[in-house]
């Protein structure tokens, strides 16, 4: 039985979609953890330059963070 944690097994799916605007450009990102994702965001957030800011989790298209509208699920929620 081989094991599953062994290197080069394979990457989780992202399961969270960071996106946002900055220069005029959309740019987006994925996240496998919703730590790093709830992280990013929030690094982002303090950044003057970024706009549109949002986080959607895949599985279910359920925006948790969304600072133009005021969503901030607690990262319990993520």
């Amino acid at each position: 039985m081989s094991d599953p944690t062994a290197h080069g097994s394979p990457a989780p799916p992202a399961r969270y979609v960071l996106s946002w605007r900055e220069a005029d450009q959309q740019l987006e990102t994925e996240y496998r953890y919703a730590a790093w994702a709830w992280q990013a965001a929030r690094n982002l957030a303090g950044r003057s330059r970024a706009g549109s800011i949002q986080v959607v989790r895949v599985v279910d298209g359920v925006t948790v963070f969304d600072r133009d509208a005021g969503v901030d699920l607690p990262l319990s929620e993520w």
